[in-house]
C-alpha cells in the first residue's frame, strides 16, 4: 500500500507521524510501514503481501535529492532495462527498484512509464517543477485513489486511509451510486464518493501548487493487421502467451493457480507447468447444484498437469461471509456470490502459496463471453421494430424462472429485455440489470431525482468512442479493458486480506496489443466459434475436451435457488433487504425492494443479481459508512 501528501501551499506542513497512522490503520498489511519526508509532503509505504518482491520495497530519493519516489508493485522487465541502461554507461548496481526508477526519470523524463512493463502504481515528487506525478500501471491491477483540494493532494492504495486522514464526510455520489445499481460494479471513472476520485489506468496525473493536469501514456489499438498465415499467428500468440506466464514466475517459489476446467485458467496451468518443475498447487471450487458444477474439468487439468490439486465445496453457508468480504472493498461490487468463491479460495491458497495465477483476461483477449455472440445476433433482432419487441418482452416476461443456471427460456427473455436498451452501450447492456424506468423506481424520489440517464451511462458512451476498432467487436473489447477488467481485479484484491498476491499473465500489455491487432474472424470465427485462434494455438499443449468443450457455464453459483430453497441464506439476505433496514438507509424504495422479493420467491422472474447487489451494498455501508466520524 502506498500512501502520501503534498502540500500544495507553501505554509502548510505534513506530519509524518499522521502519514504512518494512516498506514498503520489497515490490519491485513503486512512488515512495518516506511514513511519518506520530503520539502512539501510525505511518502509512506508498507507491504500488502508476503512475496519478497513486495516485502523490500520502500520509497526512495535519487542521488541529487531533487526527486522523491513510492512505489508500488512488480516489473517483469526489470533486467531487460537494467542492462539497457548500463549498457548506455549508467551506473544502475546496488540500486534498489525503487532508486532504479528514479534513474529512468532521470533519463527519460515522464516518459519512463512507457518502459514500466508490470503492474504498479507510483507518485513522485520532483522538486524541481515543483510537482508530484501520480501513475497506475496499464490496467490498473494495482488501485490508486486520490483527494484533491486548493490545499493539498492526499493519495492512496485505499479510499479507507484517504477519509482518515482528511476527516471528510463520506458523501455518495449518487450517479456513481445508480451505475452500481444498473452494474453490480462501478464501471465510472468516479468513486461512489463524491470527494475521493481513482486515476484512470495508463494515465499520468501531474499536480503541483497551481496546475493539475492528466495525460495518457498507452493507448491500446484495435487496427487490424494483415494476416498471410493462421499457422503463423498461432505460433505467434503461442509464444506471447509463454513470455507472459514466465515473466510472473519467481525463482524462489512456484505459484498456486486457481482453474475452472475453461481455456483461461486451463491455459495458464498448461504453460506454467511446461516451466516450473517442482509439482504445482491448484484450487477450483464447486457447488453441488445442477448444471452449475463444472468442477471434473478443473479435476482433469489437474490430473493432466499432475498438480496437488484443493478442491472446495461452496455452499449455502458460505454465503455468510460476504458481510466480512465487504471490509476489504474500497467500493461495493458483487457478481452473486463470485467474490466469496474467491475468498474461499484465497483463504485456501494462502496457507501454501505467496503469489497465485489466474486466467482473468481471457474473454478480453478474444470475444470469448457470450455477450459478444449476443451482439451478432442483435444487429438481425433490432431490425423488428421496438413495438414489436416490446410486446415480445412483456409476453416472455410471463415465462416463469428455472432452477437451472441458463435455459433457453430464460436465455431469450434476457436477450429481449436488453435488446431494448441502446445498442450504443455496445456489450454493457447484456450486463444491465434496470431499465431505466426501473432504476428510477428502485430509488425514493429524492435520489432518483439526482441523477439523469444520460448522466448515468455518460462514461460508458466516451469509452465506446474511444476505440479505434472497425467493428463492434473491438470497440466493445476497447471499452471493457476499461470498464469490466477493472471487476475481476478488485474481486482478486479481496486476497489481500490474506496477503495472498494475484498475478495475471492474460494481462501482459505486449499479449493484450498482439490479440487487439488480430482481426475479428479470428477471434469468433463464423457466428459462435469463439476464441478460434486460441485453441488453434493451444490444441497441441492442452487436453482436447478442455480445447474443444461446449459447455462452459462461466463461474456459477446457484444463488438465486439458494434464496428461495435456503432458510439460512433467506435469512442472511433478508436481514439487509427487511423494510426497516431499507427505510433506515433511505436510498431505496421499500416498497419495491419488497416486490424484487416476491417476484424473485415467486419464481416468476430471476431478481437474485439485484438482491444479492442491494444487499451487499447495505452490507458495505454498514462497515464503511454507518458510525464513521469522517
Amino acid at each position: 500500500m502506498i500512501f502520501g501528501v503534498f502540500s500544495r501551499n507553501e505554509n502548510s506542513k505534513v506530519d509524518p507521524q499522521a502519514v504512518e497512522r494512516a498506514l498503520g490503520a489497515s490490519p491485513h498489511l503486512v512488515g512495518n510501514a516506511h514513511v519518506l519526508p520530503w520539502s512539501r509532503g510525505v511518502f509512506g509505504y508498507r507491504s500488502p503481501f508476503r512475496t519478497k518482491c513486495y516485502q523490500e520495497l520502500q520509497p526512495a530519493v535519487s542521488r541529487d535529492r531533487q526527486c522523491a519516489l513510492v512505489f508500488v508493485g512488480r516489473l517483469y522487465n526489470e533486467e531487460e532495462l537494467r542492462q539497457n541502461m548500463a549498457r548506455d554507461g549508467v551506473d544502475v548496481a546496488h540500486t534498489t527498484i525503487t532508486e532504479f526508477i528514479l534513474t529512468l526519470y532521470a533519463r527519460f523524463g515522464a516518459d519512463f512509464l512507457k518502459h514500466l512493463q508490470g503492474k504498479f502504481a507510483l507518485a513522485l515528487w520532483d522538486e524541481t517543477r515543483q510537482t508530484v506525478l501520480l501513475s497506475r500501471d496499464r490496467f490498473g491491477i494495482e488501485p490508486l485513489y486520490y483527494y484533491l483540494d486548493s490545499k493539498h493532494l492526499v493519495f492512496s492504495s485505499s479510499t479507507e486511509s484517504i477519509f482518515d486522514y482528511t476527516k471528510k464526510v463520506r458523501t455518495l455520489d449518487h450517479a456513481t451510486l445508480a451505475r452500481y445499481a444498473l452494474f453490480n460494479f462501478n464501471p465510472g471513472l468516479n468513486t461512489i464518493y463524491e470527494d475521493v476520485l481513482k486515476l484512470r489506468p495508463a494515465h499520468c496525473m501531474h499536480v503541483g501548487p497551481q496546475v493539475q493536469n492528466t495525460e495518457k501514456y498507452w493507448n491500446l489499438s484495435f487496427k487490424s493487421r494483415h494476416v498471410d498465415s493462421e499457422e503463423q499467428i498461432a505460433d505467434e500468440l503461442l509464444g506471447h502467451l509463454r513470455n507472459a506466464v514466465v515473466s510472473r514466475l519467481d525463482q524462489e517459489a512456484g505459484p498456486g493457480i486457481f482453474v475452472s476446467g475453461g481455456m483461461d485458467s486451463s491455459t495458464i496451468l498448461g504453460l506454467t507447468n511446461e516451466t516450473v518443475k517442482s509439482p504445482l498447487r491448484t484450487y477450483s471450487y464447486r457447488c453441488q447444484s445442477e448444471s452449475f458444477d463444472e468442477s471434473h474439468y478443473a479435476r482433469r487439468m489437474a490430473e493432466f498437469a499432475n498438480t496437488t490439486h484443493q478442491e472446495l465445496v461452496y455452499g449455502p453457508q458460505d454465503v455468510s461471509l460476504m458481510r466480512d468480504i465487504v471490509r476489504t472493498m474500497n467500493e461495493p461490487f458483487c457478481d452473486v456470490g463470485i467474490n466469496i468463491a474467491t475468498h474461499l479460495l484465497g483463504r485456501s491458497a494462502s496457507s501454501s502459496d505467496t503469489y497465485v495465477l489466474t486466467g482473468d483476461g481471457g474473454d478480453e483477449l478474444f470475444g470469448g463471453h457470450p455477450i459478444y455472440e449476443a451482439d451478432k445476433i442483435a444487429k438481425y433482432v433490432e431490425v423488428i421494430p421496438l413495438f414489436v419487441r416490446q410486446s415480445l418482452n412483456r409476453v416472455l416476461s410471463f415465462i416463469p424462472d428455472s432452477d437451472k443456471k441458463k435455459p433457453l427460456s430464460v436465455k431469450l427473455k434476457r436477450f429481449i429485455e436488453s435488446s431494448l436498451l441502446s445498442p450504443d452501450l455496445l456489450s454493457h447492456r447484456w450486463r444491465i440489470y434496470y431499465q431505466f424506468s426501473e432504476l428510477q423506481q428502485l430509488f425514493v424520489p429524492d435520489v432518483a431525482g439526482k441523477f439523469q440517464e444520460a448522466q448515468v451511462y455518460q462514461d460508458i458512451f466516451d469509452f465506446n468512442a474511444e476505440g479505434d476498432g472497425e467493428d463492434d467487436l473491438s470497440r466493445s473489447l476497447y471499452s471493457d479493458y476499461q470498464t469490466i477488467i477493472d471487476f475481476y481485479l478488485r474481486r482478486n484484491d479481496l486476497n489481500r486480506c490474506f496477503a495472498l498476491e494475484t498475478r495475471y499473465p492474460l494481462f501482459d500489455h505486449r499479449l493484450v496489443e498482439f490479440c487487439a491487432s488480430l482481426p475479428t474472424d479470428l477471434k469468433i470465427r463464423g457466428w459462435f466459434d469463439t476464441k478460434y485462434i486460441f485453441k488453434k494455438a493451444m490444441e497441441n499443449v492442452l487436453p482436447h475436451e478442455i480445447v474443444h468443450r461446449q459447455d462452459k457455464l462461466g463461474h456459477s453459483i446457484p444463488l438465486k435457488n439458494w434464496m428461495r430453497d435456503d432458510s439460512q441464506v433467506q435469512a442472511f439476505v433478508m436481514n439487509y433487504l427487511n423494510e426497516g433496514v431499507i427505510k433506515k438507509r433511505g436510498i431505496f424504495n421499500p416498497k419495491f425492494v419488497q416486490h424484487l422479493v416476491d417476484e424473485h420467491m415467486a419464481k416468476r422472474r430471476n431478481n437474485s443479481h439485484r438482491l444479492w447487489g442491494l444487499a451487499v451494498f447495505e452490507m458495505w455501508m454498514q462497515e464503511h459508512s454507518d458510525g464513521k466520524t469522517a
